[in-house]
Formats: C-alpha cells, structure tokens, sequence
C-alpha cells in the first residue's frame, strides 16, 4: 500500500487546500493531487476510488505533543521522566543534583 501525507498549504489565500501526496508502488515516481477538505471528505480515501486516493493517511504521535510530556507521576518522584512546570529555565532552577535523575542522584 501506498503512503499519504495530509499537509496544510501556508501561501495559500484561503487556508482550506490541502496536499494529497503520494508514491506510487510501481511506476516509482510521485504524483500529487490538490484537494479542498470538502473534496477530500467526499472520496473514499481508505479504499476503491481512482489510484491517487486509494492511500490511508498518515498522522504523527498523539501522545508526542508538547502537554503529554508533563502528565504522570509528580516531578519529585524517583524514576520518573515527568517534564516539570518551571516559570525560569536556568541551571540551577529544579536542574540540580538531587533532583533529576541524570545529575548525580535523586531524592
């Protein structure tokens, strides 16, 4: 099966286009299609259709972003890789020995 990536398109006026792009597994060459949202609700993108839609889209990691990093377990807990919420970043603020894990020990 051929890959799909789904990508908003910056210069454009209205903000609604979207790229279709995809490799086809035969001929090794890419084709492209441009696509509204509306069009691209209407066809059948997981399967049947022309050859250019006939792609499952691809998505990143919903537990990647930012926010997933600072649940879990307290930042004081041993063995844990939970980002604290710290209004200063230096290198002494809840940086130090004792309080993560890469820096010498923790309590």
């Amino acid at each position: 099966m051929a890959e799909a990536v789904l990508g908003s398109v910056v210069e454009s006026l209205t903000g609604h286009l979207l790229f279709l792009v995809s490799q086809e597994i035969g001929l090794g060459r890419g084709v492209s299609a441009e696509l509204s949202t509306d069009v691209l609700r209407l066809q059948r993108v997981t399967g049947g259709g022309s050859r250019i839609l006939n792609e499952v889209p691809l998505r990143g990691r919903r537990n990647a972003r930012e926010a997933m990093k600072r649940f879990g377990p307290a930042p004081g807990v041993p063995h844990r890789h939970t980002k604290p919420y710290v209004l200063s970043k230096g290198k002494k603020i809840e940086r130090a020995r004792g309080k993560r894990n890469g820096r010498g020990f923790q309590v």
